[in-house]
């Protein structure tokens, strides 16, 4: 019976699909990534594209049946985060890296060594901005933007605000709710 949507033969396709990436997801036993000395890309393009899509747009094999689907850098929105802007610091990715995003198919790369993880994180951001610059430039049309502007424009836009209060975990919710706090 297909309630929700979702077939069986469907699920069963997008759990052997997440299977076989996430065994491509697992830190090598002889040889450690740093070891390797993999760039950003190398590493993304390892560990990430299968599901993000080789340019970061949700695109990836599985994006018919993930969900809720792979984000799409492209689009600049972020969950998670800790900025007044809804932009993210490194550390808000950084986090997302190692606890993987909960609820969705997204899992944790804490195995990979901190430069590693940074380095994803550069080129992801390279990818949002990319994708920012080039819809500036769209939007300019005959305005004559050049791409260099325009990459400059996205950085500024993309740049993590200031980091917003977390509130007291002992503090009661209905209290902080009836503030507005939550």
């Amino acid at each position: 019976m297909n309630v929700t949507g979702i077939t069986r033969s469907r699920c069963a396709l997008g759990a052997g699909f997440l299977l076989l990436v996430s065994c491509d997801a697992v830190a090598p036993a002889t040889t450690t990534v740093a070891e390797l000395g993999m760039s950003g890309a190398q590493l993304y393009q390892r560990f990430c594209a299968a599901c993000h899509g080789a340019h970061g747009r949700g695109d990836g094999l599985p994006a018919g049946v993930l969900e809720p689907p792979a984000r799409d850098f492209g689009k600049g929105r972020f969950s998670l985060v800790s900025t007044d802007n809804g932009n993210p610091t490194d550390a808000d990715l950084d986090r997302l890296l190692v606890r993987g995003m909960p609820g969705s198919a997204m899992p944790s790369f804490a195995w990979l060594a901190p430069a590693d993880r940074q380095r994803v994180l550069a080129y992801v951001r390279g990818l949002t901005e990319a994708a920012r610059a080039e819809a500036l430039v769209e939007r300019a049309g005959k305005d004559g933007l050049d791409p260099a502007t325009a990459l400059q424009r996205a950085r500024a836009e993309l740049r993590p605000g200031t980091p917003i209060a977390e509130p007291d975990a002992s503090a009661d919710p209905v209290a902080l709710a009836q503030r507005g706090a939550l």
